[in-house]
Order: C-alpha cells, then sequence, then structure tokens
C-alpha cells in the first residue's frame, strides 16, 4: 500500500473518533515514527497514544477497523490529509512548542506540574520517595539542569514547579526517569496505567480551561 494511501486509512478511521488538533497532532506521530513500518505496528502505535483518551478508550474496536482497511483495502477513503497536517506542525512550531525543534519549556509550568501531581498522587509515599529519587539521579547523570534536578528534588505534589529555561527534550527525559522509576517499583502495567490516567486528567483540566499550556501528549513523544 503507498504511504498516501496509508494515510487516508488512517485518517478516515481516526477522524470518527478525534478531530482538530489531537487529529492532526496523532496523524503526525503516526507520519513520523510509523509510516514505514508494517501493519503490524499498529498496537505499539495505539500504545503510543495513549494519552489521547478518545483512542485509548476504544482502541480494540480502532485497531481491528485499522487492520482491516490495511488488510481488504476496501471501502471509501477521505482524502490524503497531507496538506493539513503539514499546516498543523507550521502552527505548531508558530506557536512554540510543536515541530522537531528544541522546544523552550516556559509555556510547560502548569501542564507539567499537573501530571507529575497527577502521578504522584497515585503513589504510596514510599514509592514516591523512591521513584523521585531514581528521577534524581538519573537526571543528574544525563546532562538535565542542575538547577531544575535541585528543584524537583524540593518539589512536593500539588504545588507549581518551574520549569523556565529547561527544554521540552529535557522535560521528556525526567517524565520517562519518573516513568521508569514507577516499573521499577510496581511494574509496567501500572507504570502505563498511572501516567495514562495523569495525561487524561491533566489534558481534561487543559480542556476546560482550569489550567493553560501545551496538550501534555506531547511529553510522551521522546
Amino acid at each position: 500500500m503507498k504511504p498516501e494511501e496509508k494515510r487516508q486509512v488512517l485518517y478516515t478511521v481516526l477522524s470518527d473518533y478525534i478531530e482538530g488538533d489531537d487529529l492532526w497532532s496523532v496523524m503526525c506521530r503516526w507520519q513520523d515514527h510509523y509510516s514505514d513500518k508494517s501493519q503490524f505496528e499498529l498496537n505499539a502505535f495505539l500504545s503510543d497514544c495513549r494519552d489521547v483518551a478518545a483512542l485509548a478508550a476504544n482502541r480494540s474496536e480502532i485497531y481491528r477497523l485499522l487492520i482491516g482497511r490495511f488488510m481488504k483495502k476496501t471501502g471509501s477513503l477521505l482524502d490524503d490529509p497531507i496538506e493539513q497536517m503539514n499546516e498543523y506542525r507550521q502552527r505548531a512550531v508558530a506557536a512554540g512548542f510543536g515541530g522537531q525543534a528544541e522546544e523552550s519549556a516556559d509555556n510547560w509550568n502548569m501542564i507539567f506540574s499537573q501530571v507529575l501531581s497527577s502521578v504522584f498522587s497515585q503513589l504510596r509515599s514510599d514509592t514516591a520517595r523512591m521513584v523521585k529519587a531514581y528521577c534524581v539521579e538519573q537526571s543528574a547523570s544525563h546532562g538535565i539542569s542542575k538547577e531544575f534536578v535541585y528543584r524537583f528534588s524540593l518539589w512536593m505534589p500539588a504545588s507549581a514547579l518551574d520549569t523556565d529555561g529547561v527544554s521540552l527534550t529535557h522535560l521528556r527525559q525526567m517524565l520517562n526517569f519518573i516513568y521508569i522509576g514507577i516499573c521499577e517499583g510496581l511494574g509496567p502495567v501500572d507504570a502505563d496505567r498511572i501516567l495514562s490516567s495523569a495525561i487524561r486528567a491533566t489534558d481534561e483540566q487543559r480542556r476546560s480551561g482550569t489550567i493553560t499550556g501545551p496538550a501534555p501528549g506531547l511529553l510522551l513523544q521522546l
């Protein structure tokens, strides 16, 4: 199947579940990381999109529909959305939190703090201490700002963590270290559940206007 036909299949199926920039963000994620892989990587792609509530809730159904479309190549398809995807990328880059460039974290204060608070609120105090200690150790040894690592070491859930001057790449790395720490303490199943829940809860607050900032799912795109 040609690349544009793959995009059309994905667009046709996903547009029944999500719309707007959420749809374009997911489409670009697929284009960048999965478009050159076989349809058998769809499970990994949908797992990667667990931060999008509508996709996470309908994952099995979407998977069946996509596999059916890719294998049988039947049914009408929507037009290739590549132009809309490119327009989304341009808007995201202009807004300062999209594309492949190294992004400032100045707009991430509320979003990152809320994701962390949601994650750590789901952990027992002893697990939280272990995860935090692991993250501090790993962050310090992987080039993340010493000042920011120190701020995180003093941070308490439900409080704000100042992310000014920290790149989005480093925020993603720190969240990944937190995820690995939870995996070591509780296992990957609970780690996936906790992180997915935190991303969804934060996105719901962002959509309701309670907090402002970029889509929290962008923190998962290492």
